[in-house]
């Protein structure tokens, strides 16, 4: 099932695998989404999208939003991730959830060989979540596209009232030290497997058993890069 990743990375696959689950009747494994399951950001991209079409409420006519959420990015991941969520406020959930089911079907990034594996995990009984700090209504449009359930999915996401979405962030933020809060609260099992490419995942990578660095040959994190030569953490490059 494994013929796609390089050799480093197959053999831990295989030894979380046979790792016995140690009482737990749950063996867990994360994804990260944007870069890991697929190629390049879809929640920068949906974002780029809903500025071109000013489909933002309370951001009518702001062009330059893309620029200021790369500027709040630049100072703060966590926080720029969060009000890239936090700028749909006043949109119905509802619209929302339509807009990202059209968006993730026009995607073309997704990744053959992590989907692949995706569908060997959940054949070998263990438990596939993805983690994202993309907004999560765009994350469980992409899920079923990618063989995980809708319900196992985590991302950044407001509280909707009256049916429409508000600026109030739900806690954890799923970016950073968020990641390890939110498998805590809503997994309740440590990861024996964790997939992801950038430092937004690395505490979600330092919490798991085993840990997998994903890279884009072009894109890579140069720095993820360092922490897993670093630890001897295996990396996937595509």
């Amino acid at each position: 099932m494994l013929a796609d990743f390089s050799p480093a990375v197959a053999d831990a696959i295989h030894r979380a695998l046979r790792e016995p689950k140690n009482g737990r009747k749950r063996k867990v494994a994360t994804f990260d989404a944007d870069g890991t399951l697929w190629d390049r950001d879809i929640g920068e991209a949906f974002m780029r999208w809903l500025v071109v079409g000013d489909l933002l409420p309370q951001y009518r006519g702001r062009a330059d939003l893309y620029q200021e959420y790369e500027a709040r990015v630049a100072k703060n991941r966590t926080e720029g991730y969060a009000w890239a969520v936090q700028v749909m406020a006043g949109l119905p959930a509802d619209t929302l959830a339509l807009w990202c089911r059209q968006f993730v079907h026009a995607w073309p990034n997704y990744r053959a060989p992590m989907l692949t594996l995706v569908k060997e995990l959940t054949a070998c009984d263990v438990e596939v979540w993805i983690v994202s700090a993309t907004c999560r209504p765009l994350v469980q449009a992409a899920a079923p596209l990618v063989g995980i359930p809708v319900e196992r999915t985590l991302g950044i996401e407001t509280r909707v009232q009256g049916g429409v979405l508000t600026d109030e962030l739900v806690q954890p933020v799923t970016s950073e030290q968020g990641k390890v809060v939110a498998i805590e609260q809503h997994i309740g099992v440590r990861p024996a497997l964790a997939f992801g490419d950038s430092m937004g995942d690395f505490p979600m990578l330092c919490h798991a058993v085993q840990p997998i660095v994903v890279a884009e040959t072009r894109y890579a994190n140069a720095k993820l890069l360092e922490h897993a030569a670093q630890k001897q953490w295996p990396v996937q490059m595509f």
